[in-house]
């Protein structure tokens, strides 16, 4: 159950750097704070429909809780961007640039 183990520490993780206590979230979720405590240990398997609640509550993407058990072909990844960006207008190009950077900054910190 190692994958539950992983996105059950990415909630806590998410839940703590709301400010929420395990209490507010497993109310706004409509379950009790011991289930939502066996969902943060993994210690049981949970319904699709209960990581949806959560994730919607916590305000995160299911593959942001499912973090690195989601494995992107980076490759095909590379290669698609690499075409996308040849074939814009050059000024557009720089804008692509700002915009990952952007994104980047803010993803790292």
């Amino acid at each position: 159950m190692k994958e539950y183990s992983i996105i059950g520490k990415n909630i806590q993780k998410r839940r703590i750097q709301l400010h929420m206590t395990q209490e507010y979230l497993a109310e706004i979720c409509g379950f009790s704070r011991s289930y939502l405590s066996v969902i943060e240990r993994g210690l049981k398997k949970y319904s699709i429909e209960a990581i949806i609640k959560i994730a919607n509550n916590l305000d995160v993407s299911l593959d942001y809780l499912a973090g690195d058990l989601i494995k992107v072909n980076s490759q095909k990844f590379s290669e698609n961007m690499t075409k996308y960006y040849a074939d814009m207008p050059k000024e557009k190009q720089q804008s692509l640039i700002n915009i990952v950077k952007s994104i980047v900054e803010e993803y790292i910190k």
